[in-house]
């Protein structure tokens, strides 16, 4: 009997660090799949919020809309938003209007040469947001880079 009870010890020193990485697989697998869903509803609120800015023809209006949805959506201490970009598709030949930044980035008019006027009713706006994500549960530790992107017509008359 004293030597089954070695056995059991042995048997149970070999299982439990494989139960506790597949757990902790799981925990960083939820982790990341709950990031990408935030990271998708801040894509998605950040074009709704930008699209319905008072003053959306004006981009940096625009972009700080957008920035202050991905700031609220966002939350995950695992998420660090790398970029934000602005993309308005004007209707005029194809032409697209961009302004990019980060959850940072001071919104001002160096932002989207060229783009100020001509976010207009009717337009679509597309923001993509991109972030990092870390995987690990206990600070630094591997990451993954995530980004999508949500759209809106700016509402209005054209």
């Amino acid at each position: 009997m004293h030597h089954r009870k070695g056995q059991e010890l042995v048997e149970f020193a070999l299982v439990v660090p494989i139960l506790l990485i597949t757990i902790l697989g799981i925990l960083a697998a939820a982790n990341a799949v709950s990031a990408n869903t935030q990271i998708t509803q801040a894509a998605a609120r950040a074009a709704l919020d930008a699209s319905n800015t008072p003053n959306t023809s004006n981009c940096v209006d625009a972009f700080a809309a957008a920035q202050n949805a991905v700031k609220e959506v966002a939350t995950s201490s695992l998420i660090t938003v790398t970029g934000i970009t602005l993309d308005c598709d004007t209707g005029n030949g194809g032409r697209h209007d961009t302004c990019s930044g980060d959850e940072s980035t001071v919104p001002n008019s160096s932002l989207c040469p060229g783009a100020n006027g001509h976010f207009q009713p009717g337009n679509l706006l597309t923001v993509k947001v991109t972030a990092s994500v870390s995987l690990s549960l206990f600070g630094n530790g591997p990451s993954v880079n995530l980004s999508n992107t949500g759209a809106a017509i700016i509402p209005g008359t054209p």
